[in-house]
């Protein structure tokens, strides 16, 4: 149990009851103010999947006869609540046209649209007359739609709660992709010896190939062979002491004196 206040469009909400919790909720009577639902009660159960509506009106002096009210609750973090919402309220009783309240009725039919926490309601309509409260936009767009007394008799006074919500559940970010490990540098090619540029002309045997490639130089004169293969410098040394012998006969000749007569 607990007591609280609220003004004109506001609300509470309370989340996580169980299923099948029953509860009731009161409002103290003010003077000179009057309620609907006439007796100040509204009570009921925790249904599964469903949203339960507590919605009191107050009218400052005599509560109208038989007020019909729509009310309008837009919720969810993605509900917005500054839509328009497309009503219907169709009578049992064609004949009815004019205005009741503040709903226009043309042979039993009203139009009009509601925004969160906005609201319409007709008073003085027959009593005992059956009415039907459709939304155009009910379960569309990604809403999903709940109503409170959409149908019935109109014996007393009657408050229809429409209630969308809308919920979106964040996408979560994608992960990023881990970097590949990065491959080791190949080693750099060692560079090719210079080619020679290659002729028409190919050697015609390998003797001719490291001709080409050595440098030409004077060949070298070579020494007959005579086929002495004995040891010539015996020789060579008695042809020189016999040059000598000789070349000094001839010395001492030529300073012999002559004979005189």
């Amino acid at each position: 149990g607990g007591t609280l206040s609220l003004r004109h469009d506001e609300a509470l909400t309370i989340l996580g009851l169980p299923i099948g919790t029953q509860w009731e909720i009161s409002e103290q009577l003010e003077p000179n103010w009057s309620v609907s639902p006439q007796s100040g009660i509204i009570s009921g159960t925790v249904q599964k999947d469903d949203v339960a509506i507590a919605a009191f009106t107050n009218y400052k002096g005599k509560l109208p006869d038989r007020p019909l009210t729509v009310y309008k609750i837009v919720d969810g973090n993605a509900g917005d609540k500054h839509k328009e919402f497309h009503f219907t309220v169709t009578l049992s009783d064609k004949t009815i046209s004019g205005t009741y309240g503040n709903m226009e009725f043309t042979q039993g039919v009203a139009n009009f649209t509601l925004k969160h926490g906005e609201q319409k309601t007709a008073v003085a309509l027959p009593a005992g007359i059956g009415y039907t409260v459709a939304e155009a936009e009910a379960d569309q767009d990604g809403y999903t739609t709940t109503a409170t007394n959409a149908n019935g008799k109109i014996t007393d006074a009657v408050m229809v709660t429409f209630t969308n919500i809308k919920n979106v559940t964040p996408e979560k970010p994608e992960e990023p992709e881990k970097p590949e490990t990065p491959r080791k540098p190949e080693k750099p090619e060692r560079p090719t010896p210079k080619q020679k540029p290659e002729t028409d002309l190919e050697p015609e045997s390998e003797t001719d190939l490291e001709l080409e490639s050595e440098p030409e130089t004077k060949p070298k004169k070579k020494v007959p062979n005579t086929g002495d293969e004995s040891n010539v410098i015996p020789c060579l040394i008695l042809l020189a002491v016999s040059g000598l012998g000789i070349v000094s006969i001839l010395f001492i000749s030529k300073r012999k004196p002559k004979d005189t007569k």
